[in-house]
């Protein structure tokens, strides 16, 4: 049967939280295919990981150094053969109806006259506090189209998404190696130099779990945060249209003057 969809799952270091992550993805819709790939884990992480070696749709892979967050996504892009590709982080989960609203969606884009049309599809999701054991639902977009000028909240991120692959392919959009931070953002951004909108789905998919505080986003500095800006610089540099590059200097603006850099590096540009 063809797949529709290629869940791609990076895993280092999440051993406390994995079961929780691949349980959530074990369904036996022969459409999907989860992607788990050990980016060289030294907690045991390793051997979860092929506890679902023998699990229908599973394939399990393993890097014996540590490759980095975006050359892992990148190796599971390589060996997915859905329609659409998306990506869960190994500390979060699937939401119980969540490959099945996926599904749906992804069979009503099949409906439309050119599948290209919505190349990226972005859903709503769930968040869960550790500290006080709540799930609530955060930043809702309504349904429909975003462009340059109007992007939905929480755009920049892929954990929220489903991608075309061969959209991806065509256009050779992948993650950037170097960054150790704001590689989703980049690679989100390359998707919107070649198609001008994001399609938002009402469904919920995700539950994004806020218990990790080994997380990159708990771990932030100054180098991390100009190597963000450096990429996006790069991206600037490159032949775009001058609606794009507008979008991208108010990108870099609005991190230069956001809380989050003044506290980590001061100032404004």
């Amino acid at each position: 049967m063809t797949k529709l969809l290629s869940i791609i799952i990076p895993v280092y270091n999440e051993a406390p939280f994995l079961r929780r992550c691949l349980d959530s993805v074990s369904c036996l819709n022969s459409s999907v295919e989860i992607i788990v790939i050990d980016d060289g884990s030294t907690d045991g992480s390793a051997e979860i990981c092929d506890e679902y070696r023998d699990m229908d749709n599973f394939k399990i892979g393993h890097h014996f150094t540590n490759w980095g967050v975006s050359m892992t996504r990148n190796h599971g892009m390589t060996l997915a053969e859905g329609k659409y590709i998306t990506f869960l982080d190994s500390d979060d989960e699937m939401s119980k109806d969540g490959i099945w609203n996926m599904l749906e969606v992804i069979r009503e884009a099949n409906a439309l006259p050119v599948l290209e049309d919505r190349p990226v599809i972005q859903f709503n999701h769930f968040r869960h506090y550790y500290r006080t054991n709540k799930t609530v639902t955060k930043y809702k977009n309504r349904i429909g189209n975003y462009y340059y000028d109007n992007l939905p909240k929480m755009w920049c991120m892929v954990w929220n998404k489903i991608y075309l692959r061969s959209f991806l392919e065509e256009h050779r959009i992948g993650f950037e190696h170097q960054l150790q931070y704001g590689e989703d953002e980049i690679f989100n951004l390359r998707c919107l130099k070649y198609h001008a909108s994001v399609y938002c789905a009402e469904e919920l998919t995700i539950i994004k779990h806020f218990d990790n505080q080994d997380s990159i986003c708990h771990n932030l500095n100054k180098e991390k945060l100009l190597g963000q800006t450096d990429a996006l610089i790069r991206l600037l540099n490159e032949d775009n249209s001058q609606v794009f590059d507008a979008l991208v200097r108010n990108v870099i603006s609005d991190h230069w003057n956001s809380d989050l850099f003044k506290k980590i590096i001061g100032g404004d540009m």
